[in-house]
């Protein structure tokens, strides 16, 4: 068998677990939205446009999925005859079933908590102390009995797609007719399929999805089952990624004095905390307050040190 007989019927494996990633994405989507259909009033008839949506976006998380699979088992097969390309692509796409079967079975504890699917309230948490965390994903979350249903439902998974792999029919390239024609097309069709996947079933930005975007119904529930868990754990890490960008603040000494000095503030202080103290000199306020306000505020992380300098 030459190279291009290998590439041919080892794409076909990945166009076809690319499809089974597809029908997974649904029935979890399907799953979800049955879990909490008592939310759902008048939303009903937005159920179809909801799997639809979800189907499109959920294009990307597949696509993502499959290409590594592709990657790193069939294109090296090309050149190395013996390279165990089947083992390599189950092996990655079993434990990438296994994976989102965990976030699934979390997404449904988390949204009756959060109102939502993934959300910043995971960063907030990987902050948070570790045991505590434990605590909450065992009374909270029902760990003890949720992940051994989550690894059972990926091993079944696991085990539909290597029915599914093993009994679709693949075409032998020995088989096909138009063998050039074939060939040349093969490039052109997958670059098309490329770019419809990634712009969520569309062939442009202005008629892509994303989650950014994703939010189209009047249902809250709807909207968050557009976003399958890929796609809510990207949104994580793309707010994560932009609030750290806003507030991330690079600055000189020099410059945070002058700044300082603007404020009223002592430029000559070592911290930004002593450089706004005011010190009260009289024993005791010629007339007493009428109002005390007292602002407490609480965040996970700063961004901005306190210390001028080291």
């Amino acid at each position: 068998m030459n190279s291009y007989a290998r590439f041919f019927e080892n794409l076909q494996q990945d166009l076809k677990a690319f499809v089974y990633w597809c029908l997974v994405f649904t029935v979890f989507r399907i799953a979800f939205i049955a879990i909490y259909s008592g939310q759902l009033n008048s939303e009903c008839g937005d159920v179809p446009m909801a799997l639809l949506l979800g189907l499109r976006l959920s294009l990307k998380t597949a696509g993502m999925i499959a290409l590594i699979g592709f990657v790193f088992a069939t294109l090296p097969k090309i050149i190395l005859k013996n390279w165990p390309t089947n083992k390599l692509r189950f092996g990655w796409h079993a434990l990438a079933l296994v994976f989102f079967a965990v976030c699934f079975m979390t997404r449904i504890p988390y949204y009756k908590i959060f109102n939502a699917a993934f959300n910043m309230m995971l960063i907030n948490g990987a902050h948070d102390d570790i045991y505590a965390i434990f605590v909450t994903a065992v009374k909270e979350y029902q760990l003890l009995w949720r992940f051994p249903l989550a690894l059972v439902l990926g091993i079944a998974l696991t085990y539909g797609l290597r029915i599914w792999l093993r009994n679709l029919p693949r075409k032998s390239f020995e088989a096909v007719q138009h063998k050039k024609l074939v060939i040349a097309l093969k490039l052109p069709v997958l670059a098309v399929l490329c770019v419809f996947v990634r712009y969520g079933g569309a062939f442009n930005y202005a008629h892509s999805i994303n989650w950014e975007s994703a939010a189209r119904l009047k249902s809250n529930l709807l909207n968050e089952a557009i976003l399958d868990d890929g796609q809510a754990l990207y949104r994580v890490r793309d707010m994560k990624r932009k609030i750290d960008k806003v507030t991330n603040i690079n600055i000189t000494v020099a410059q945070l004095r002058e700044k300082i000095a603007a404020s009223g503030g002592n430029e000559a202080a070592d911290s930004i905390d002593t450089a706004f103290i005011h010190t009260v000199k009289q024993p005791k306020l010629a007339k007493q307050p009428r109002n005390i306000v007292l602002i407490v505020g609480e965040s996970g992380r700063f961004y901005l040190s306190t210390k001028i300098w080291g």
